[in-house]
């Protein structure tokens, strides 16, 4: 029995990880499978898929702020051997933090956009406008299914698991890149994909496949956050 209990992987802080993982994979895969299933009833279009992994990245940033500011008000961010930094204080710091990275995260989020519209434009020969206002509601509620599941993550996983007590600002401050990087990496992908094997793009086939590289990013973008935050 002492011999099990040596070489058993299941600690208590590993347990709470494992639980930490379910409940955002949980909601990582329902907003994924949710938004494939729409993308076949609706027969939406690679662009408009594309333009709701971009509209994603906006609610990354959106609920990584909210991270900082919760962690200010109810943990230590900016607490090291050398300072100890009241909440009042931390908030603050937080604010001009926050106010000064969203340039930078915003400056990105629409270079991107830009970038889409062009690619668009330049692949289909249709104004991004067009692709945009014929669907404006299902691309919204598309990309509000990822508002809900960063949102369940944030309050079951940060609020309720209490990473807060552990999250450092600088940890926080590049969570929101490295998810968004990953999710430029798939538009990346679609938009080459496109070039190079139209035929293959426009197959259902094509959208499993982005979708499924695109949650299996997310997932172990996923599992470092929570391991970085335990």
């Amino acid at each position: 029995m002492d011999g099990l209990q040596a070489v058993s992987p299941i600690t208590e802080d590993n347990a709470r990880l494992i639980g930490k993982v379910g409940i955002g994979a949980l909601a990582l895969f329902v907003a994924n499978a949710t938004l494939l299933l729409l993308y076949l009833v609706y027969d939406l279009t690679l662009f408009q898929l594309v333009i709701v992994f971009w509209l994603e990245c906006f609610w990354i940033g959106f609920f990584s702020a909210l991270k900082i500011i919760a962690a200010s008000l109810l943990g230590d961010p900016y607490d090291n051997r050398y300072v100890d930094v009241s909440p009042g204080a931390g908030l603050v710091i937080s604010l001009l933090t926050i106010g000064f990275v969203s340039a930078e995260f915003l400056g990105l989020f629409a270079i991107v956009g830009i970038a889409i519209a062009f690619a668009a434009e330049a692949v289909t020969d249709t104004s991004m406008d067009n692709m945009v206002f014929d669907s404006i509601g299902l691309m919204f509620g598309s990309a509000a299914l990822f508002f809900v599941g960063h949102g369940v993550s944030f309050i079951a996983n940060f609020i309720v698991m209490r990473e807060y007590k552990t999250a450092k600002v600088g940890a926080l401050l590049a969570l929101p890149f490295r998810r968004c990087l990953a999710l430029l990496g798939a538009i990346i992908i679609a938009f080459a994909i496109t070039l190079l094997v139209p035929d293959f793009s426009s197959t259902t086939g094509f959208a499993i496949l982005l979708l499924s590289l695109k949650v299996f990013w997310d997932f172990r973008l996923h599992m470092s956050e929570r391991r970085a935050l335990k």
